[in-house]
């Protein structure tokens, strides 16, 4: 990076930082006392408070100089500098911000909460910032970090919470060094202010400051590399036939055993392809990671100078990547490029480019591989079947493919890592497709460190010592136990009686939608807010998820007091020393309780398989009745997290299948069971031959309701108020009355059907008459009666639940 780009960024990235600093109630240094409006512009005493942070830590003069006159540039002595810096401060904010009729007090205004404006209804509902808003506090993966309407979560006139976050952030700073990395900057930045509002007197405060710093910085790149009229390149890259080649696989006895961290790196790996073309192209640009919009989910935009050495690069790249996906992956994977070029006037309207921008993509996905040479002669070659790898069946290998191999280990060092590098000389790379970006992942730092280390879900980073730090999220919880990762015919076993897995496949409905058109009229959908919705389901599914899976385990050792009502669980394990040697079966006690003290938590193990997560969908595997669980708290979770707005919601398939059957056919049922609950309307999961709305509705009855039966009708099972058969009995009446019903694709029509058949109770009133004991009778009649139409899936759950093993 050039010497003037590079403190151009660093000025972008701090030149408001003093209002964060000045929101603590603390004065800035004597010598800028004397300073005026004529010094430090109209509405910029803030950028003293900014050159005081510079002048105690940076130590920097010139960049003392530009945070100070970002406002009014013709009192600064690198002038150009500051020009360009104001010109992109500028457009960042004639870009985000929006007047509001009230002003705000900035010293106790929270960030509103972008998920409570979303709309998709032609109107859109006002962002009320009294209703849902953000704490003040540090990036964390905890339930704090969810919207709260909680009025005034601080006591301002006894608690100074920026000055407390304040302290933190200075002191981290410090700690980072007089000049740290840009990458480390932005890290620390994203970590301290992703919940302070980057404007709020005049301003409605739904820009976080992390966002227009790293804006800002995007752009003055921009203007100070950018040629012609048009200094700006918004680029595109979107990676297509993910799903297809993840779980494009076969499952043969000998691989079985590796086929869920096969499936798991090969996710993983697609991400990790993304970040080296990303990276391949900023390098070439001489740009930094502020110039990443966002790179998620095999999707990434990048902002960068429109100039020929970047327009060269990004052809460089296109050619030789897709020439590496159809020579490596025949085609199954194929990354479209999209370039816009902007001038200002273009970039202020974001929404119009990015519409532009999707079209020329789009167009590009239907000339898959034009950039590349193909050759259509044939070869004449003739292999046997026996030749190619039996897990992809794509490449010539006399047993598994060393690509396969790669994905295994992959997955592996995945459920290890707490540590993600980027440099040279580590152990996965991508030369095959031109890029030269290397990575590795570790459970400890290097000791002589890469360019890049980042934490894994956590933002304790700086101690790694790389010359660039940062964290990154990943759904990375797996079932770990003395460094073995439990089988899946272990975590059958945990099932409460059928020893079945459950596997649960989710997205968010309309989600293509929602960034188009839910944040509301063209000028609202700017670069900051689409990153900001980015970034806010990536915090879920990649961060805060993992955080709910560890909700679901058992424990491999409990005192004595703590074993007390718990459930003990035998589990098997097949071991062997070597490949060719004889299995040996192994056995082992674990136990399943709510809580535990202290001292047994250490013992915890989670029970749910993060096979992948992504920016907005997943697929997790554990034990069934965990995983049907655990989808109900998804859901509720996921909702509370997007403020309850009805127009942001899941859905999900969630199948039970025996532990040997091929993962990826169980994975497929599972697609198809989440592409029902979406043809059925949304909002839904698909369980059991059902398709459920989450909660009750008008004429349906939901998911968690009958969950609740479900539960209610094993503990009677259980507690002797009903027998089994009596159970068998009810389910063969139900499927007497209703069970023609699955041919209706209508919802609501069969919805009422349900609801309209009543022949089923002097069948159901002869069966409690005659089976429930007389003190239970108006119990379960209670119980079953009113939701009666719905009742496959509590029966389902209740009969599966209390089969003997």
């Amino acid at each position: 990076m050039e010497p003037d780009i590079q403190s151009l960024v660093y000025a972008a990235l701090l030149h408001d930082i003093g209002k964060f600093y000045q929101r603590t109630g603390a004065k800035h240094a004597e010598e800028y006392e004397e300073l005026t409006e004529k010094d430090y512009g109209y509405s910029g005493a803030h950028a003293k408070w900014s050159a005081d942070l510079i002048r105690r830590v940076f130590h920097d003069k010139q960049l003392e100089d530009l945070v100070l006159h970002h406002h009014q540039p013709q009192a600064s002595a690198y002038r150009n500098l500051a020009e360009i810096l104001q010109e992109a401060d500028h457009i960042s904010a004639a870009i985000d911000r929006s007047r509001r009729d009230e002003k705000g007090d900035p010293k106790r205004e929270h960030l509103w909460s972008i998920f409570s404006g979303i709309s998709l209804g032609g109107t859109q509902q006002e962002v009320n910032g009294s209703d849902w808003h953000h704490r003040l506090l540090p990036f964390t993966l905890t339930r704090e970090a969810f919207p709260t309407r909680e009025q005034d979560p601080y006591h301002w006139k006894n608690d100074v919470p920026y000055s407390r976050l304040w302290a933190e952030f200075y002191r981290e700073l410090s700690e980072a060094g007089r000049r740290p990395h840009p990458t480390t900057l932005l890290a620390l930045l994203r970590k301290y202010t992703s919940s302070i509002p980057s404007a709020a007197y005049v301003d409605y405060p739904d820009i976080p400051l992390y966002d227009h710093a790293k804006t800002t910085a995007a752009l003055a790149t921009c203007i100070a590399a950018g040629e012609g009229k048009s200094p700006y390149l918004l680029v595109q890259g979107d990676l297509s036939g993910i799903q297809r080649f993840i779980f494009d696989v076969r499952t043969p006895e000998a691989a079985r055993k590796g086929m869920a961290k096969r499936l798991r790196g090969r996710s993983f790996w697609i991400s990790l392809l993304a970040d080296a073309i990303v990276h391949e192209i900023i390098e070439a640009a001489g740009v930094s990671e502020a110039n990443i919009l966002w790179n998620t989910g095999g999707n990434f935009l990048l902002l960068l100078p429109g100039n020929s050495r970047v327009e060269e690069a990004i052809g460089r790249v296109r050619r030789s990547v897709n020439t590496g996906l159809l020579r490596e992956t025949d085609g199954r994977l194929y990354c479209a490029f999209g370039s816009l070029a902007c001038n200002r006037g273009e970039i202020e309207d974001f929404a119009d480019c990015l519409e532009r921008l999707h079209l020329i993509t789009g167009r590009q996905k239907l000339r898959k591989f034009s950039e590349c040479r193909i050759s259509s002669t044939p070869t004449g070659e003739e292999t046997d079947l026996e030749g190619f790898c039996p897990i992809c069946e794509h490449r010539k290998s006399a047993g598994i493919c060393p690509t396969c191999t790669m994905h295994e280990e992959l997955g592996q060092r995945l459920a290890h890592a707490s540590c993600f590098s980027r440099g040279s000389g580590l152990r996965f790379g991508f030369a095959e497709f031109g890029l030269l970006a290397r990575y590795d992942l570790t459970e400890k730092p290097f000791a002589e460190p890469p360019e890049f280390t980042a934490t894994i879900n956590s933002t304790d980073f700086l101690r790694t010592g790389s010359p660039a730090m940062s964290f990154i999220l990943l759904g990375n919880t797996v079932p770990l136990h003395k460094r073995r990762i439990l089988t899946f015919g272990e975590l059958a076993e945990v099932s409460q009686g059928d020893p079945k897995l459950g596997i649960l496949k989710a997205d968010v409905d309309n989600l293509g939608k929602i960034f188009a058109l839910g944040i509301g009229e063209r000028k609202k959908r700017s670069i900051s807010r689409i990153y900001t919705l980015s970034s806010g389901f990536e915090h879920f599914f990649s961060g805060y998820l993992n955080t709910l899976c560890r909700t679901f385990g058992i424990y491999t050792h409990l005192c004595e007091e703590c074993r007390n009502g718990a459930r003990e669980i035998s589990l098997h394990h097949d071991e062997r020393e070597r490949e060719d040697d004889e299995a040996v079966r192994t056995s082992w006690t674990a136990y399943e309780k709510e809580t535990a003290c202290p001292s047994c938590e250490h013992h915890f193990v989670p029970t749910l398989y993060i096979t992948f997560s992504g920016g907005d969908d997943l697929l997790i595997i554990g034990p069934y009745d965990h995983i049907i669980r655990f989808a109900g708290l998804l859901q509720s979770e996921f909702e509370a997290y997007t403020c309850n707005n009805p127009w942001i919601s899941l859905s999900a398939g969630v199948v039970a299948v025996p532990p040997r059957m091929p993962l990826a056919h169980a994975v497929a049922m599972a697609e198809d069971h989440l592409e029902e609950a979406k043809r059925q309307g949304k909002s839904r999961v698909a369980i059991f031959g059902e398709c459920l709305p989450w909660k009750d509705r008008t004429l349906e009855k939901g998911y968690a309701s009958l969950l609740s039966q479900g539960e209610a009708l094993e503990a009677a099972l259980t507690g002797k108020a009903v027998s089994r058969s009596f159970i068998h009995a009810t389910h063969a009446i139900w499927e007497d009355a209703f069970a023609d019903l699955d041919d209706i694709d209508d919802v609501l029509e069969k919805a009422a059907k349900r609801e309209a058949r009543r022949r089923y109770l002097p069948y159901l009133k002869y069966q409690i008459a005659r089976n429930v004991p007389k003190n239970e009778k108006k119990r379960i009649e209670d119980l079953i009666l009113p939701s009666f139409g719905w009742a496959r899936f509590p029966i389902t759950w209740t009969v599966m639940r209390t089969r003997r093993k």
